[in-house]
């Protein structure tokens, strides 16, 4: 992941460039993450299937080292509500698990 940050002395700036490597290489996710052997990429983080729930992310997330629920998410991290083509990625840097929905261009089989 790529990070600008310009400063000045009225606002500050931040430019992000995300790693959607996996869009590129034509990956698809499964439908949804069976209970063991899911596929994970490695170099996203993504679990390369759809979470039906918060809470189940949060357990994938903490069998590869992230703990936490990033704080800017608005689903809780007990909530059990099924989802639909929600998508789960573990942040490693900084032991961060991001929930969040899958993008519709995207292939799910």
């Amino acid at each position: 992941m790529e990070i600008f940050i310009y400063l000045n002395m009225y606002q500050t700036v931040v430019h992000t460039k995300p790693i959607e490597t996996y869009a590129k290489d034509d990956v698809n996710f499964s439908k949804p993450c069976p209970e063991e052997n899911y596929r994970y990429h490695n170099a996203t983080g993504y679990f390369m299937c759809t979470v039906e729930t918060a809470k189940k992310c949060i357990d994938l997330c903490q069998q590869t080292g992230c703990n936490d629920l990033y704080f800017m998410s608005v689903i809780p991290s007990k909530n059990d509500k099924i989802k639909r083509n929600y998508r789960c990625r573990c942040f490693q840097d900084y032991h961060v698990c991001f929930y969040n929905p899958l993008p519709r261009y995207h292939n799910i089989n």
